[in-house]
């Protein structure tokens, strides 16, 4: 033990003085028999004590470098410092009482080309790995991993991957996505795609809200929409300020008004409405021939012998639907039009004749009269 001591100061003491500092020509070791850097200093190992301690006495609103490292071999090369732990790689520390900002752990980079990297951080093989983590314990204004840039080309953070927020992401500006964004889904396939979200109703949220639920919102879900008021239904306006509402313009598919979710709107109409109907004015443009046809000379106008036979065989008019037929069937509004109406024009035509005859026995009437006066 003494032998070892003895060799440690003899080594020592042949290291020579230089102006301004201690000169080596080979390697120093404090610690160490046999230094393999410039400088190697090794720790006890029954003591806890830090290996190197560096310290400024100077007292100014200076930032003095307590330890600091150079290596710049070339141009894009050189490590200035590099250390190791088992638990935490290196470590930085404010103890401060001032006022202004305190920073725990600072990186720079400059440069007139290429990437620069101020602060780097990598991770692998854990259970859980994070290439930089930041922990923050206050309230507003306080920020586990901060970054800023007041270019507006420019970005304040960058991920090359996937981001992941356990608690709430807040945007104070506006949120821009490039491509698309995915609520509920990892794979979105549209500018916003949303899965997972509760049925519209008065007491779920369905997968949107716009407006606050204490008042007047709209709910969204993947086949619905709903109009709220503070949990009760609520009026929809649909182009309240004006435009044209084109629904099922190309003439696929149909709207069906009361008709429960399931069923089936009638083959070959456009809007179905199970309930009634009530209109200031309707206007049904129809497109057949309007029966002005009766009123032309060649129309073939029943007598009314034939009608009353007609009647009595079928007990309805001819041309238009029994009572049974319309019970099943319903009625085309435009087409009934059309039959009334042929019926009117028909009825007119036969009081014409009512009438025509009505003045030709009128005028008998007058002849008789006129004889049984000169008798």
């Amino acid at each position: 033990m003494v032998m070892k001591s003895y060799i440690l100061i003899t080594y020592i003491i042949a290291i020579p003085w230089c102006a301004g500092g201690l000169l080596a020509q080979q390697n120093v070791g404090i610690g160490i028999l046999a230094p393999t850097s410039r400088l190697d200093i090794r720790g006890d190992a029954a003591s806890t004590q830090s290996i190197l301690n560096a310290q400024t006495t100077y007292v100014g609103p200076t930032n003095v470098i307590a330890v600091n490292g150079y290596s710049t071999p070339q141009s894009g090369y050189g490590i200035g410092g590099s250390f190791t732990g088992g638990g935490t790689g290196a470590q930085g520390v404010v103890n401060s009482t001032a006022t202004g900002t305190g920073i725990g752990l600072f990186g720079t980079a400059a440069g007139a080309g290429g990437n620069r990297i101020g602060v780097w951080g990598n991770s692998s093989g854990g259970t859980a790995n994070y290439g930089v983590f930041g922990s923050a314990s206050g309230g507003a204004g306080s920020y586990a991993v901060y970054g800023s840039n007041t270019n507006l080309a420019g970005y304040a953070g960058y991920f090359n991957g996937r981001g992941y927020f356990e608690e709430e992401l807040r945007a104070n500006k506006n949120l821009i996505v490039d491509l698309n964004a995915g609520i509920g889904t990892l794979t979105p396939t549209a500018k916003l795609n949303i899965i997972g979200g509760a049925d519209a109703s008065l007491t779920t949220n369905g997968f949107v809200q716009l407006g606050s639920s204490t008042s007047w919102n709209l709910l969204l879900d993947d086949n619905e929409i709903l109009a709220r008021n503070n949990g009760a239904g609520n009026d929809l306006f649909i182009q309240n300020d004006g435009g044209n509402v084109l629904m099922c313009a190309s003439e696929l598919g149909g709207v069906g008004i009361g008709l429960i979710a399931g069923t089936s709107l009638a083959n070959g109409y456009i809007f179905c409405v199970d309930g009634k109907i009530i209109a200031e004015e309707m206007r049904i443009q129809n497109s057949t021939n309007w029966p002005d046809y009766v009123f032309q000379k060649n129309y073939d106008l029943m007598s009314l012998d034939e009608l009353k036979e007609s009647i009595e065989t079928n007990q309805h008019l001819p041309n238009i639907p029994s009572a049974a037929e319309v019970e099943n069937d319903g009625i085309l509004v435009g087409d009934m039009q059309k039959k009334m109406m042929e019926k009117i024009e028909e009825l007119t035509l036969y009081i014409l004749d009512l009438n025509e005859a009505n003045k030709k026995l009128q005028e008998e009437v007058d002849v008789l009269k006129v004889k049984v006066s000169q008798q």
